[in-house]
């Protein structure tokens, strides 16, 4: 056997053909790996109940999409310190809402405009599909009460507010 015939049944494979096969392989991996830790972030709007991301029949992502539209782009606000801001603050309010949490959002928003959106029906996440509730009604009144009292009794005014008069045109 000549020498060339060695080496080819020797190494089935180029030493070129190895190297781009373990370089894409390890590309390949640390794809997986990237996208498998940051693959929650990806899921915008497939969250289930009432909020500014969930598609679903309680979630107000419609609402988002309509204010981005009119030029009115929501911010997101999951922390106290973003509460700062002069812009409308829509509220959605879970059936189990912690009332000091309430508290600390209504303290931090007190001479701003605040909307609170109070719940409307039971749902429970299905857990077949992401995203998806399952509705077991409308929730109970008194339910609907209680939250509504809770906050109230926080004192959403500060102090009594007397309506802006416009200047009115001069008339003839």
């Amino acid at each position: 056997m000549s020498a060339e015939a060695v080496e080819a049944a020797e190494a089935p494979f180029s030493r070129r053909t190895l190297f781009w096969g373990i370089f894409a392989s390890l590309f390949a991996a640390a794809g997986f790996f990237l996208l498998s830790t940051y693959a929650p972030d990806f899921r915008v709007g497939t969250y289930g109940g009432a909020s500014a991301l969930s598609k679903s029949g309680i979630g107000f992502a419609g609402l988002a999409r309509l204010l981005s539209l009119t030029g009115n782009a929501p911010i997101l606000v999951r922390d106290l310190e973003e509460l700062e801001s002069d812009a409308l603050l829509i509220v959605t309010i879970p059936p189990e809402a912690d009332v000091a949490a309430l508290a600390r959002i209504v303290e931090a928003r007190r001479d701003r405009a605040t909307l609170f959106v109070l719940p409307k029906w039971l749902t429970s996440p299905l857990p077949a599909h992401q995203g998806w509730e399952m509705s077991f009604g409308r929730l109970p009144p008194e339910t609907v009460d209680a939250l509504l009292k809770q906050i109230a009794s926080l004192g959403l005014a500060s102090a009594r507010s007397t309506p802006a008069r416009s200047p009115s045109p001069a008339r003839r």
